[in-house]
C-alpha cells in the first residue's frame, strides 16, 4: 500500500457532478480493444478460459487490460492479458519465493486491482482457513503472497473481499457472519501495510450486512472510495462511503429510482467501477449486476435528472444486451466491470477502453464487451464509440 487512508483529501463531491460538456468530447480512438462492441470469448490458440464463478478485470499502465479466474475444477486461479487484439495464453497464479513453490488457490473469485503506482495485485481467499491474501504482479511474476493480518487479528471471509488499493482500504464479509468488516492501511508510506484493528462498516442505527461479497468503486488517491453491496436479507444493493476517512460511514441507500420507480435487485455481489473521461470535471460511477429472478445482467449509472430527484439518483436499469448478438449478456454469477485507469498518466491517449467480463450462464465460458458501447453508456461517451463501430 503506497497511501493512507487518511492521509488523502476530499475532492470527491466535486467530481462526482455531471458535466454538460461531457457529450462533446471526443478522442482518438486507438486501441482495438475499444472496439469490443459485441461479445467475445476470453480464449486463444488451443485454450479457453473456463470458471463456474465470477471473473475479474482490471485495467493498468498503458490501459493494459488483465482478467483473472478460479478453475471450473481446481482452486487454482488463473489469469491472462489483453494485448490488444487477443488474450495471452492462460497461466495460472504461483511462484516460487524464499526457497519454496506457491499458487493462488480459492473457494471463491479472486479480484483484481491497481495501486495508486498503477502497480497489478491480485486479492483472494485463501481456500484454507479463508485468510484474505494478496500478491503483487511485476510484468513478469507475481510476489509472494502476504496477508492481512495485525497483533492477534487475521482478516477471514468466505467471499471475495473489497479493496480500494489508492485508499488503503480493505472491506469483507466475514468469514462467520453477515457482517461487512474494514481495515485500513494506516502507515502510509513505501513500506509493508499496517493494518488498522477491524471495524464494522455501519453508522447510527444501521449496520452493513451481506450474505455475499461486497464491491468497492475505486478511482485514484484523494477520491472518495465507494462501497456497495447486496443486503443479507434481501435482494436489494446498498451504497456508502466515508466522506472523511476517519471510519464514519454515511447512512447506507439503496440503488433505486423514485421516477420511474425501480430498485436494483440482485442474489450475488454488483460490480462497481466509476468512468472518468480526462479533461472533464466528472466521474459517473457504474454498476452491473445479476438479476435477482433470472440470469439477465443489468446496468445503471449516475443520472440525477433521469431519476426525477433533486439530489443524487440512478438512470433507469437497463439489461446488458446487442441486437448483433451470438451470446446473450446473461450469467448465473456476478459480472466483473473496469474502467481506463484514471491513475495512468497516458490515460488521455486511450480514456475510453473499458472491460465488461461474465461467466455464461449455459456453460463455464467467459465473454467481454467493452460496455461504453451500451445504451445509455455510449452517451457518456458522446457519441464517440458508435461512430467507430
Amino acid at each position: 500500500m503506497k497511501q493512507s487512508l487518511k492521509k488523502q483529501t476530499t475532492k470527491q463531491q466535486s467530481i462526482r457532478q455531471l458535466s454538460i460538456g461531457l457529450a462533446l468530447f471526443a478522442v482518438a480512438l486507438v486501441n482495438q480493444s475499444v472496439a469490443q462492441s459485441s461479445p467475445r470469448a476470453v480464449a486463444g490458440n488451443g485454450w479457453q478460459a473456463l470458471t463456474k464463478t465470477s471473473p475479474t478485470v482490471v485495467i493498468g499502465q498503458n490501459q493494459t487490460e488483465y482478467i483473472a479466474w478460479k478453475g471450473a475444477n481446481s482452486p487454482n486461479v488463473y489469469y491472462s492479458i489483453f494485448n490488444g487484439s487477443e488474450w495471452t495464453p492462460q497461466q495460472e497464479v504461483s511462484g516460487a519465493s524464499y526457497g519454496s513453490s506457491w499458487k493462488a488457490q480459492t473457494l471463491a473469485p479472486p479480484l483484481l486491482v491497481i495501486d495508486v503506482v498503477e502497480d497489478v495485485f491480485l486479492w483472494w481467499q485463501d481456500k484454507t482457513g479463508g485468510a484474505i491474501m494478496y500478491s503483487e504482479w511485476d510484468g513478469a511474476s507475481w510476489s509472494y503472497p502476504a496477508e492481512v493480518s495485525g497483533s492477534n487479528w487475521t482478516a477471514t471471509t468466505n467471499a471475495t473481499p473489497a479493496v480500494d488499493m489508492p485508499a488503503g482500504l480493505v472491506v469483507w464479509k466475514d468469514a462467520s457472519s453477515d457482517t461487512l468488516s474494514y481495515t485500513y492501511d494506516y502507515d502510509g508510506t513505501e513500506n509493508d501495510p499496517v493494518w488498522s484493528t477491524p471495524q464494522t462498516v455501519g453508522g447510527t442505527a444501521w449496520t452493513g450486512e451481506s450474505n455475499v461479497g461486497p464491491t468497492l468503486e475505486t478511482f485514484s488517491q484523494g477520491l472518495i472510495p465507494w462501497l456497495f453491496w447486496k443486503g443479507a436479507s434481501s435482494d436489494h444493493i446498498w451504497t456508502t462511503t466515508v466522506p472523511q476517512y476517519e471510519g464514519t460511514w454515511v447512512p447506507q441507500t439503496k440503488i433505486s429510482c423514485t421516477d420511474p420507480e425501480w430498485t436494483a435487485e440482485t442474489s450475488l455481489s454488483p460490480a462497481a467501477a466509476g468512468f472518468a473521461p480526462p479533461g472533464v470535471d466528472a466521474l459517473y460511477d457504474v454498476v452491473f449486476w445479476k438479476g435477482s429472478s433470472s440470469n439477465k445482467v443489468w446496468y445503471t449509472y449516475d443520472n440525477t435528472a433521469q431519476c426525477g430527484r433533486d439530489t443524487y439518483g440512478w438512470a433507469d436499469q437497463a439489461p446488458v444486451s446487442g441486437t448483433d448478438w451470438a451470446v446473450t449478456g446473461e450469467s448465473n454469477v456476478a459480472p466483473a466491470l473496469a474502467f481506463a485507469c484514471y491513475l495512468c498518466a497516458n490515460n488521455t491517449t486511450n480514456p475510453f477502453v473499458a472491460i465488461l467480463a461474465w461467466k455464461n450462464a449455459t456453460d463455464n465460458t467467459i465473454w467481454f464487451i467493452n460496455p461504453l458501447y451500451l445504451p445509455g453508456l455510449s452517451n457518456l461517451a458522446g457519441g464517440e464509440l458508435q461512430s467507430k463501430r
